[in-house]
């Protein structure tokens, strides 16, 4: 799926709405929106990355279980392995991982039907996170 895609199918101020995916994860999906990371992030051209069924609920499994082991914040995982878990085992499942200045925003999304099915944050370490200049408008920075 391309990145430029997405903004076409999904409607990100609608998933920021939603009930059924995790609340501080939303709460990021919607800095996101406001602070401009989501659409900058969406200028950007190239594909997203996509795993099968089972790669995704492997790679979800192991990012928790590091995670928690490690004592970071993070948000949505356990409500996004649910809901991956529910799918057939033959979709496939897109990783959109937008940076923003303190977290890594990812959202799930069924490649069948452009469906947003997981929404996950990630609190950034100091050393992990972007000098970004202030006022970045997404473009290339020389």
């Amino acid at each position: 799926m391309k990145i430029r895609e997405i903004a076409l199918h999904i409607d990100f101020e609608s998933v920021a709405k939603r009930g059924d995916l995790s609340g501080p994860a939303l709460d990021i999906l919607r800095e996101a929106i406001d602070h401009g990371d989501l659409r900058n992030f969406l200028k950007q051209e190239g594909n997203l990355d996509e795993y099968s069924h089972a790669g995704m609920v492997g790679l979800l499994q192991l990012r928790s279980k590091n995670l928690a082991k490690q004592g970071r914040e993070h948000y949505g995982f356990t409500e996004a392995l649910e809901a991956v878990e529910k799918l057939g085992d033959d979709e496939r499942i897109s990783w959109m991982a937008i940076p923003t200045l303190r977290h890594l925003l990812v959202l799930l999304i069924n490649v069948s039907n452009r469906d947003v099915i997981g929404c996950m944050s990630l609190r950034r370490l100091d050393k992990e996170r972007p000098k970004i200049p202030p006022n970045w408008d997404g473009s290339e920075v020389t």
